[in-house]
């Protein structure tokens, strides 16, 4: 059996959080993916023991990170020649196509 972790960004917070159907008890949260999936990957094994759950040496687990965001379409794209479709993402021109390409 895998445990699926569930990890979603909490914006007005600004942490990652962490809880788990499969692993009762585990609500944790952190300030990077990263650091949260540590913090994940030692408590595990101690909710499980705690929770008397019969697991291999080896405990599978699977973390389904969730983040939203908001794009600004920018129907105009930017001002550079050859380039249509473009929107902006946090600054950043994304999925500007150069024409005669798909």
């Amino acid at each position: 059996m895998t445990f699926d972790i569930h990890a979603e960004w909490d914006a007005e917070a600004g942490v990652w959080i962490a809880t788990s159907e499969d692993v009762l008890g585990l609500c944790v949260q952190a300030e990077t993916f990263d650091e949260l999936v540590e913090v994940v990957t030692a408590l595990v094994p101690e909710l499980l023991m705690e929770n008397h759950v019969a697991t291999p040496v080896l405990i599978p687990i699977r973390v389904l990170a969730e983040r939203t965001a908001t794009v600004r379409l920018r129907p105009n794209g930017f001002d550079v020649p050859g380039h249509r479709g473009a929107f902006e993402a946090g600054g950043v021109l994304v999925g500007a196509h150069q024409k005669g390409q798909s």
